[in-house]
């Protein structure tokens, strides 16, 4: 019965991800319709276009994706699934989040160095605030993903041992707390010292994560600047 349950999960994981990826698809396809039905620019402007739309694709993509991950995605499992089934999860969807926010800003910044490029060069507050937050969000995001992200989840799964050593039943337990119910857990001499050790590098990753965010803050206040005009006249 459990093989037959946990083949069905599988199936329907796969099914989800396919469904989510033509869903991507046609999304994608559907937002070129308009540019594929307007007039088509010639030359430079033609290019200027498509690296517009780059830009503004890829940042909204990682605006979004931090947006869900940092204050929506994490809080619901935490509070639905076992402590250490969340940890899993945590550990295979940080190291992706942070990996393909770093190709996003990445494509970001580059669309906006050549759109730059292909327009008459001009040095402008706006222009500086733009490049800095994205450089900034960008080697945040590295640094999260290169030193403190496998760390943190290399001492969250030596906490997990622990656990596991002293009461099996803390990594099956849905949290209603930060901590495990079970006294004979939290006054362990070593988990004590890993708690403290996961806590110290989950700040900081934290932290940088949310300065990564406040960087994309910065790009989206410019954005809105130069849009406004645009989106009062539609």
């Amino acid at each position: 019965e459990g093989e037959v349950y946990e083949g069905f999960c599988t199936l329907l994981a796969r099914v989800s991800q396919t469904m989510a990826l033509l869903a991507l698809v046609a999304t994608g396809a559907l937002s070129l319709v308009p540019f594929l039905l307007a007039p088509v620019p010639a030359g430079a402007a033609t290019l200027r276009l498509a690296l517009s739309f780059v830009h503004v694709g890829a940042f909204a993509a990682f605006f979004g994706t931090t947006v869900w991950v940092s204050f929506i995605g994490g809080l619901i499992m935490f509070y639905n699934l076992p402590r250490h089934a969340f940890g899993r999860a945590q550990s295979r969807l940080f190291p992706a989040y942070f990996r393909w926010s770093a190709v996003e800003l990445a494509a970001a910044l580059a669309s906006l160095h050549l759109l730059r490029a292909t327009s008459t060069p001009t040095v402008s507050t706006d222009a500086l605030t733009s490049t800095w937050a994205l450089r900034a969000a960008l080697a945040l995001s590295l640094v999260n993903l290169l030193i403190l992200e496998p760390r943190t989840t290399a001492v969250m799964f030596k906490r997990h041992a622990v656990e596991n050593r002293l009461n099996p039943d803390v990594g099956r337990e849905v949290p209603t707390t930060m901590k495990p119910t079970d006294a004979k857990v939290t006054k362990d001499s070593e988990w004590q010292r890993l708690t403290k050790r996961f806590g110290a590098l989950h700040g900081m990753s934290t932290l940088v994560n949310m300065a990564s965010f406040a960087a994309g803050l910065a790009h989206v206040y410019v954005l809105a600047s130069r849009m406004a005009p645009v989106l009062a006249a539609l």
